[in-house]
C-alpha cells in the first residue's frame, strides 16, 4: 500500500521546479520582449503633427473641451521640450488611428497619414482615449 501512495504523489520538488521554471520563463520572456519593443520603437513619421491636427479637429467638433485640448497639447509640447519619450496622446494616436489608417489605405506603415473624419470609429476610439488622458 505504501508503494501505491508514493506513485500517486507529485514528482519530487526539483522536477516540479524545473517544469514551473520553464513555463514561467517562456511567459516572462514573451511579455518583457513585447514591452521592450514598444518602448524602443520610434513613432511613425509625422505622428506629432497628425496628433495635434486630430486634437484640433476633435475640439472643433465639440468632442474635446478647450481645457482637454490644452492639457493634451501641453503634454505633447512638454515631451518634445524634454527630448524624451513620446507623450501618451501621441502613442494613443499612433496605435488607435495612424497605424490602422496606413494599413487600410495600403500606405507606408512608417508614415502617419492625415487624420480620418471625426465621426469615424478610429477617431471615436482616439477621442475616448483623450477623455481618459485629459
Amino acid at each position: 500500500a505504501g508503494m501505491v501512495a508514493r506513485s500517486e504523489s507529485p514528482p519530487p520538488r526539483s522536477e516540479r521546479e524545473e517544469e514551473d521554471d520553464d513555463e514561467d520563463d517562456d511567459d516572462d520572456d514573451d511579455d518583457n520582449d513585447g514591452d521592450e519593443d514598444l518602448r524602443e520603437r520610434p513613432l511613425m513619421d509625422g505622428v506629432t503633427d497628425r496628433t495635434v491636427e486630430a486634437l484640433r479637429m476633435l475640439a472643433t467638433a465639440g468632442r474635446l473641451s478647450r481645457e482637454q485640448k490644452r492639457k493634451l497639447m501641453s503634454s505633447v509640447v512638454q515631451h518634445h521640450q524634454e527630448g524624451g519619450s513620446a507623450s501618451a496622446v501621441e502613442i494613443a494616436y499612433e496605435l488607435l488611428v495612424a497605424r490602422s489608417q496606413a494599413v487600410a489605405a495600403g500606405e507606408d506603415p512608417d508614415v502617419a497619414p492625415p487624420p480620418p473624419p471625426v465621426d469615424g470609429d478610429t477617431m471615436q476610439d482616439f477621442a475616448d482615449q483623450c477623455d481618459v488622458l485629459a
